[in-house]
C-alpha cells in the first residue's frame, strides 16, 4: 500500500503484490490522514482520530521506556491502577485513569484500577470503593474477597446467600444454603428486580423466591 509519513521514513512506492478491494480504499484514506497527523505530532501536540486524542510523540525521543510505563495484567485483566502516570510521559497529555478505564472497557477488556468503579466483561460493573462490599449494577451489595478475575464466591445480601461463579460459567451461579444448586440468572436485572432459572427444573424465580422454602 502507499506508506505517506516521509518524515517517519517509510517507503512512499505502491507494492504491486498488494491489491486493495474497492470497500477498502476509505479506510486506507482514513489511516494515511492518521499517519500525516502523526507527522505533524513530531512538533508538538496535535489531535488524532474521530475521536480526538491528544498525542505529542517528542518525549518518545527522549529516553521514554515504554516498559516501564505499562500497567500489569492479571488474567484477562489490566491492573490499571499501577499504571504510573496516564499521560505516558508526556505522549498522551490528556489521558487520566478514567479515560483509559473508558477507553479500555470499549475495546472489550477487563479494567481493575480500584479507585472506584471496576469493570469486568464477563461480571460487569461494580463500585469496589468499600473493598470487600461491592455494589454491583445489577445484583446490588455483594461480599466478598476476590476480585471478579477468577473463580469468585460472594455473599448477595439482597438474597441473603451465598453464590459461586467465574467466567467460563457465568450467568450459571450456585447457590448454597437454601434451595441449593445451579441458577441462571437472566442478565439485565436491577437490585430487587433480579430473574433467576433454577437449574434442576427450569423454573423461573424472582430473587426474592431463592430462599422459599
Amino acid at each position: 500500500y502507499l506508506a505517506v509519513a516521509e518524515n517517519l521514513h517509510l517507503s512512499s512506492r505502491v507494492d504491486a503484490a498488494f491489491v486493495l478491494e474497492p470497500d477498502e480504499y476509505e479506510e486506507e484514506l482514513e489511516f494515511r490522514e492518521v499517519l500525516l497527523e502523526l507527522v505533524d505530532a513530531f512538533n508538538g501536540p496535535v489531535e488524532l482520530g474521530s475521536e480526538p486524542i491528544v498525542v505529542d510523540v517528542r518525549p518518545f525521543f527522549l529516553g521514554f521506556d515504554l516498559r516501564a510505563h505499562m500497567p500489569p495484567l492479571r488474567g484477562d485483566g489490566i491492573l490499571l491502577r499501577q499504571l504510573p502516570d496516564p499521560t505516558l510521559a508526556g505522549i498522551l497529555p490528556g489521558m487520566t485513569l478514567d479515560a483509559w478505564a473508558e477507553f479500555l472497557i470499549k475495546e472489550g477488556l477487563d479494567v481493575y484500577y480500584h479507585t472506584r468503579w471496576d469493570f469486568s466483561s464477563w461480571f460487569g460493573l461494580f463500585d469496589v470503593s468499600r473493598y470487600p462490599l461491592f455494589y454491583h449494577r445489577e445484583h446490588g451489595w455483594l461480599v466478598s474477597h476476590d476480585d471478579f478475575i477468577g473463580p469468585t464466591t460472594y455473599f448477595d445480601t439482597r438474597i441473603g446467600s451465598w453464590f459461586r461463579t467465574d467466567s467460563s460459567i457465568f450467568p450459571w451461579l450456585y447457590k448454597y444454603g437454601v434451595n441449593q444448586g445451579w441458577y441462571y440468572y437472566q442478565v439485565g436485572g436491577s437490585p430487587g428486580n433480579r430473574m433467576f432459572y433454577r437449574g434442576i427444573n427450569s423454573e423461573m424465580l424472582a430473587e426474592q423466591a431463592l430462599n422459599n422454602p
